[in-house]
């Protein structure tokens, strides 16, 4: 593996990982409790962390595109047609 298809692996899960937490809390907020704990007001993610978990998407999201746009150049880089050593001819006119 490269390390532009490591960029690009890192940035997915760069984006999962705040799916992830939401998907969690989510849950969490929702399981049964017994005793006193669970006889209280459910209580949502604070605006902290929500500002947290978009910040890392939205870095997720910017991280991606700017791993696609290396990859792109990398690969339009390397390809054959591009490419002139030593061995290649002048085009004749």
């Amino acid at each position: 593996m490269n390390r532009y298809t490591f960029h690009i692996v890192t940035s997915v899960v760069t984006l999962l990982i705040p799916v992830v937490g939401v998907i969690y809390g989510y849950w969490d907020q929702h399981r049964p409790r017994l005793g006193p704990v669970g006889d209280g007001h459910i209580a949502g993610p604070s605006p902290i962390q929500w500002m947290v978990l978009g910040c890392a998407f939205l870095t997720g999201i910017l991280n991606l595109a700017l791993a696609i746009h290396r990859y792109r150049s990398y690969r339009n880089q390397a390809s054959p047609e591009n490419r002139e050593g030593p061995l290649s001819l002048p085009d004749e006119e």
